[in-house]
């Protein structure tokens, strides 16, 4: 999966290559995926399939827990993923340390649920204990740790709220039911980190603007481009390009 991150005030792109790994059950406090082991490899077995990369390029980052881009001066975002219940935030601390060796950003995706399904409330239940501010202090906990980081931070809560597939319990909501919740949760992050900055990340569906939560509570738009060969082949008779795979969506953002 393919995470395109455009700042809204210079249209920029940046690029992070990033895995979205499957939960199961979860026994004890999960750690955040994404952060390369002592023993991952420092070198990538697929160096030829990577982006050429020049400084007028767009900046590269991974979702990267085996370390394959561990010695690639290119890569410019270590990115992450972690619930906000059940997990061992103190973790994110080796994350920092790893990307701050390799003058990297950190990109944490927050995904407001438990990794153990069946510690999972149903959709209703979460939006209403989110507006309710039952959840406040599972999102100041991230924010918090965050704060400590030496890394610059960006934050992109509940991710791909435009998907239909049941994948995500956010996905659920109804629009401005979304835009209260993630409003509410950048300001309670904002109480205990200023220096972060915050991606609204659809996934690029017709209706995602419906689901924007307005421009004080956005610094980053992310947008999410998955691309398999077979896949194009079947439906429109070619491979797609990673530019026209991305358009639809990004021209739905405008």
């Amino acid at each position: 999966m393919n995470t395109i991150i455009s700042k809204k005030t210079s249209r920029a792109i940046a690029l992070s290559i990033a895995t979205l790994a499957l939960s199961g059950a979860v026994l004890a406090a999960s750690n955040p995926r994404g952060i390369p082991s002592a023993t991952s490899s420092a070198k990538a077995p697929f160096a030829d399939k990577r982006p050429i990369t020049t400084q007028a390029s767009i900046d590269l980052g991974a979702y990267d827990p085996h370390g394959d881009f561990g010695n690639d001066a290119d890569s410019k975002i270590e990115h992450l993923f972690l619930p906000w219940e059940d997990v061992d935030l103190s973790s994110l601390v080796i994350a920092d340390e790893y990307a701050v060796q390799r003058g990297r950003s950190l990109l944490i995706t927050v995904e407001p649920w438990s990794w153990d399904v069946d510690w999972r409330v149903t959709s209703d239940e979460l939006l209403a204990g989110i507006l309710a501010g039952r959840y406040d202090a599972n999102m100041a906990a991230v924010c918090s740790e965050a704060a400590k980081l030496k890394s610059p931070v960006t934050i992109r809560w509940a991710q791909e709220m435009d998907e239909t597939d049941n994948q995500f319990s956010w996905a659920h909501w109804a629009p401005d039911s979304y835009r209260t919740a993630y409003q509410r949760m950048v300001t309670e992050c904002r109480k205990h980190i200023q220096t972060a900055t915050y991606m609204w990340s659809p996934k690029g569906n017709p209706e995602l603007v419906d689901f924007y939560p307005g421009d004080e509570f956005v610094d980053v738009v992310g947008l999410s481009v998955f691309g398999l060969q077979d896949y194009d082949r079947a439906t429109f008779g070619k491979e797609r390009t990673f530019t026209e795979a991305l358009e639809p969506g990004y021209r739905l953002g405008g």
